[in-house]
């Protein structure tokens, strides 16, 4: 399958930001940057695109994702980081004196 192929196939089955994610899958699974006219045909890279049409999370997938400037490892044990949490602790972090820290205890992912 080409990119526009995996795009489609991911739009086809609600993925909000398909060619987002296809991109992701192409970058982190085939371990390559996009080419729009290269076929991506691996057996387990396929079987990726499956699960994710059948709506398993991507960050399960390519088993990390970002929060805050970071990359964590996430799998099927623990919850994926939000966007929406990396807003609050970006505003709780204004909060806080000057050298001060804080840690983030039984509230979801640990990030």
């Amino acid at each position: 399958m080409k990119y526009e192929e995996i795009a489609k196939k991911l739009a086809d089955a609600g993925v909000q930001d398909a060619r987002i994610e296809a991109a992701i899958l192409i970058e982190e699974l085939c371990d390559e940057r996009v080419c729009e006219s290269r076929e991506y045909d691996d057996v387990l890279f396929e079987a990726a695109i499956e699960k994710r049409t059948s709506g398993y999370p991507l960050q399960y997938i390519i088993g990390k994702w970002w929060f805050a400037r970071s990359e964590f490892e996430v799998d099927e044990d623990c919850l994926i980081p939000r966007p929406d949490t990396e807003c609050v602790v970006e505003e709780a972090v204004k909060l806080l004196p000057r050298n001060a820290s804080f840690a983030d205890l039984c509230t979801g992912s640990g990030c």
